[in-house]
């Protein structure tokens, strides 16, 4: 959207925040005005961040290293109408510091600076716009219209409408809202969720992606959860054309999941604090793959535990396995790597986002077709701990084990790597939050040290994160 749509969007908004509290008739239908946001900033150090070795990633550049800050400005305006109808606005600003000035450079001996560029990170998005109504005609139906946020389980499958775009601390990024129509009818205790959303509006015809789903959630009692659901994407059309013939037909891939999930806690009488949670999900449907099209046959879950110690500063354990499988034979009529879709998951702060496993054409098949921002073709092994050394503190230790579930292209099969994160979150008051997050990757093995023109990726990659978060 270019700049002179969004000031006037922005100024549309004001106006009709301006009318409701201004224009009697209309405040008479508002029951309820709420205004608020959060700001939040992160000082940011990384260090080898590409895992590039090579002389050419040295120094303050984006992928080998740097110093930066960063800010997230959300502020928001929920209006209660009558008749069961509320609308939710909400306006977002991320930048790095120093982004939206006027780049230059000096003319000789003219004391005279010359534009070069503009950035324009200053700029106001709308991150979300949706109308809710409420038992609808009399049932308990609830359908919400607009940009809004859909976060399905734990995310795994739906939860990020977005393909991350800040040039910084990509795993920070604020933005996931989808375009879409959302259902929920409340059957307890059952509740079905129906989705339609707008992943992509194309520039020419047939070149949409669009995403439809409905999940079933079963709580039972208060012990635990389960899902079954059923997820539908069609994207990326393109012309294939046919090896013997030589003749171009037009082509949209697709992609069908099916996923059961299950959280909560087994044994609450016999081993309180002891929490489970799993999710098996399948794809089949048709992947273009240069001349042919094949038939998707992928598998993605995770399985997990936690344990919570009932004494002094609450300490827990936990564990989990993320096993996504890949296309082990590239050109063939299967194709069997999973498609986390808009998954939400973060495994690592560094490898899961900053692109470590896409990096070289050895590794580029661990990402995902659809946003290519998801990790899949991995087998991702967790296992961490944390506690509470005062009401107001909480620190968090994991550490990851990556690896290659299924070998491709030069990989070698000798592992991606380990990382290890530390959270520390502390509660300055009950509307400010300080934390700082230590992260370190060190590849291993062969299948993120292969040779790409001059670059050995075997360095050991570091960030440290300092954080301020004030909600209002």
């Amino acid at each position: 959207m270019k700049k002179g749509v969004k000031m006037k969007l922005i100024t549309l908004i004001c106006a009709l925040a301006v009318a409701l509290f201004l224009t009697p008739s209309l405040h008479a239908e508002v029951q309820n005005i709420k205004v608020g946001g959060d700001i939040q900033v992160h000082a940011v150090s990384e260090e080898d961040i590409d895992l590039d070795s090579s002389a050419s990633s040295s120094g303050d550049t984006p992928n080998g290293g740097g110093d930066y800050l960063t800010s997230y400005v959300r502020l928001y305006l929920s209006a209660d109408l009558t008749d069961n109808v509320s609308a939710f606005i909400r306006l977002l600003n991320e930048r790095d510091w120093g982004d939206g000035v006027t780049l230059g450079t000096a003319v000789p001996n003219t004391g005279v600076i010359t534009a070069t560029a503009q950035r324009d990170d200053l700029e106001i998005e709308l991150d979300l716009a949706y109308v809710t109504f409420t038992d609808v005609l009399g049932y308990p139906l609830t359908v919400t219209v607009g940009r809004q946020e859909i976060f399905i389980g734990e995310g795994f499958l739906i939860a990020d409408g977005e393909a991350n775009t800040l040039g910084g601390t990509y795993e920070y990024d604020l933005k996931k809202a989808f375009d879409a129509i959302t259902a929920a009818i409340d059957l307890r205790p059952f509740t079905l969720a129906l989705v339609v959303a707008k992943a992509v509006e194309g520039v020419t015809q047939n070149t949409d992606c669009d995403l439809y789903g409905m999940n079933l959630t079963y709580d039972y009692l208060d012990q635990a959860t389960f899902d079954f659901g059923l997820f539908a994407t069609s994207y990326h059309p393109d012309l294939v054309t046919n090896a013997g013939t030589g003749t171009v037909n037009a082509a949209d891939e697709d992609c069908y999941t099916v996923s059961v999930r299950g959280e909560g806690e087994p044994l609450p009488q016999l081993i309180p604090g002891l929490f489970l949670k799993g999710e098996v999900a399948y794809q089949w449907g048709d992947k273009i793959e240069s001349t042919t099209i094949a038939e998707r046959d992928a598998w993605g879950g995770y399985g997990g535990a936690e344990y919570l110690f009932d004494f002094y500063m609450e300490p827990y354990i936990k564990t989990c396995m993320v096993i996504l499988t890949g296309d082990d034979i590239h050109g063939d009529d299967n194709y069997e790597k999973f498609e986390p879709l808009f998954s939400g998951e973060t495994y690592g702060l560094i490898a899961n986002d900053r692109d470590l496993l896409g990096l070289n054409a050895a590794t580029r098949y661990s990402r995902s077709d659809l946003t290519g921002e998801a990790m899949t073709n991995m087998r991702i092994f967790s296992l961490g701990g944390g506690l509470r050394p005062t009401e107001s503190t909480k620190v968090d230790l994991t550490w990851y084990n990556f690896d290659v579930q299924d070998e491709y292209v030069n990989a070698n099969g000798d592992g991606f790597g380990n990382e290890l994160d530390i959270t520390f979150d502390y509660d300055y008051t009950e509307d400010v939050r300080l934390g700082l997050t230590i992260a370190v990757f060190n590849p291993t093995g062969d299948d993120l040290t292969v040779s790409e023109s001059t670059i050995q990726r075997n360095d050991t990659a570091s960030q440290v994160v300092g954080s301020l978060k004030v909600s209002f």
